[in-house]
């Protein structure tokens, strides 16, 4: 019995580094995972966000006189679109789709406007355009009288993007259409919610 807990004891400790050093390579392995840099974007991918970056700033900084302004849009409507055929398998390309639509409800042409939100919204990703879309869609459903359709969309930027700089608009709008559908109290509820949160957007 004296021999038997002599080879166990001896098969422990031979054992025991082992485990250790299991132990060290697998905290080695956690720890090169948590350096790792994070994905950097390269190739057609980087070219299109490039390109979309440009155009987005331009739609930030729109000439103030019409004549000019529509002059601007149909150029960026016109990039917006080379990057959707250029580099038609890009995220970005998903996003040219939402301002594209953007540029030509600002002209004034709210059919191919609101049919190329619905084709983006279709493809839902919660992307950065999302918000946008929503809030030009309602805005083209407004101009058909489609009340009840413009309200949802309006109401989902504040619920899905509360940060966003298009919530205030978004609940004024949102208002708005309640307004228009008869519904006074929650029209003045959802007005009073503006001007809580939003103050310096209510005046």
């Amino acid at each position: 019995i004296g021999l038997l807990l002599l080879m166990i004891t001896c098969a422990m400790l031979f054992a025991l580094p082992a485990v250790v050093s299991a132990d060290d390579d697998d905290s080695d392995e956690e720890q090169s995972e948590q350096e790792q840099p994070a994905e950097v974007v390269q190739g057609p991918e980087k070219e299109a966000l490039e390109a979309l970056e440009k155009v987005i700033k331009s739609l930030g900084k729109l000439p103030r006189a019409k004549d000019a302004k529509n002059e601007r849009l149909i150029e960026l409507e016109d990039q917006l679109e080379e990057i959707r055929h250029q580099w038609p398998e890009t995220s970005s390309a998903h996003e040219a789709l939402a301002y594209r639509s953007e540029c030509q409800r600002r002209l004034g042409r709210s059919r191919p406007a609101r049919e190329g939100y619905l084709a983006y919204l279709d493809e839902d990703l919660g992307a950065d355009a999302t918000p946008l879309a929503l809030h030009g869609l309602g805005h083209c459903l407004q101009e058909t009288l489609e009340w009840q359709q413009a309200l949802q969309r309006f109401e989902q930027v504040p619920r899905r993007f509360p940060d966003h700089s298009l919530v205030p608009e978004c609940l004024y709008d949102a208002g708005y259409c309640q307004r228009e559908m008869g519904k006074y109290e929650l029209a003045r509820s959802t007005w009073n919610r503006l001007i809580a949160q939003h103050p310096s957007k209510s005046s």
